[in-house]
């Protein structure tokens, strides 16, 4: 059978897995390591996951392995191509990464596809991780819902990403940023604007609430996660609840700006945050809706539906580009 393997990096690990074309939701093989383990690099250690992977069992060898390299041609399980999901900003056509944050030091500059090929003749397929997630879920998800429709993904985590799709198909760019929406700015708690990585994302509201709480306290009790913080709303703190109306309100009057600006179809919420339910999404939505009074067709605001993950979504990315090759 023909095969994906798919690779997720992030800042923390590096997850492998195989897809078959005939099951394109279900990953038959996975494995994940760190990816910047003590002494190592995120580089050095995609090229650990490739090796892995081809060790897998699903991989069956044909033939004498100990005469034969671990390439694809080998394999009576063929691996047809390599998708790959990866922080940072892209290159979708040369597969390298042409900027990458202070979290992931040494991943700038990453030649992907060169890196991949040391193992495995295979053609690679690499775009930013929030793209490709966003590309997987309109194909498996959505696109007989909104065909040839225009779509803005946004993704609350650890960061905020984002990503535009338009005519079934991701937009294009020079520089392979288009629908990043991480360095826009937006309304939040108490006065002015800030980036919307700064006001939206995990750190970002958590961070919120320890400044504001530190001018009230000498010592306060500080919750590390926004799940902290949605525990701290139920039991009654006021500001924890100010904090998530004013800084998620603002993202979503930002979100609403750009559905104007764009003539969205539909905004696709996604991310570790907003998976954390309606006490999230309901602020950003009512916040879009703020902004969407004018529009004569409102724009639809909707939960990710792509459960399967960001594996399945590089492989999907991966077998559309590779037809197009």
């Amino acid at each position: 059978m023909a095969l994906t393997l798919a690779l997720d990096i992030g800042g923390t690990k590096i997850a492998w897995g195989l897809i078959d074309d005939d099951t394109p939701r279900t990953v038959i093989a996975r494995g994940r390591i760190p990816s910047q383990p003590a002494g190592g690099t995120t580089a050095d250690q995609l090229e650990v996951a490739v090796t892995e992977a081809l060790a897998s069992p699903v991989l069956a060898v044909a033939g004498d392995v100990a005469s034969t390299p671990a390439t694809s041609s080998t394999r009576e399980n063929k691996i047809a191509r390599v998708g790959v999901a990866a922080a940072g900003v892209i290159d979708p056509n040369t597969a390298t990464v042409t900027r990458a944050g202070a979290t992931m030091p040494g991943w700038e500059g990453t030649d992907i596809a060169a890196r991949i090929r040391r193992h495995i003749d295979a053609p690679v397929f690499a775009h930013n991780d929030v793209r490709v997630w966003a590309f997987g879920e309109y194909t498996l998800c959505w696109r007989d819902e909104y065909p040839h429709s225009r779509l803005l993904y946004a993704s609350l985590g650890t960061g905020v990403g984002g990503a535009f799709v338009t005519n079934d198909d991701l937009a294009a760019g020079n520089r392979g940023t288009a629908g990043e929406i991480s360095e826009l700015y937006c309304p939040h708690y108490g006065s002015g604007v800030a980036r919307c990585e700064d006001v939206a994302s995990g750190p970002g509201l958590v961070a919120t609430y320890h400044e504001a709480i530190s001018e009230r306290e000498a010592d306060p009790a500080l919750p590390s996660t926004v799940t902290d913080l949605l525990d701290l709303e139920r039991q009654g703190d006021s500001l924890a609840t100010d904090v998530l109306d004013q800084n998620l309100h603002g993202f979503g009057q930002m979100l609403g700006t750009l559905a104007m600006g764009l003539d969205l179809d539909a905004i696709i919420l996604g991310g570790g945050v907003s998976g954390l339910g309606e006490l999230i999404t309901r602020r950003i939505r009512e916040g879009v809706r703020s902004h969407l009074a004018y529009s004569v067709r409102p724009c639809d605001i909707r939960d990710s539906a792509l459960r399967e993950g960001p594996l399945v979504a590089a492989a999907v990315y991966a077998r559309a580009r590779h037809k197009l090759s």
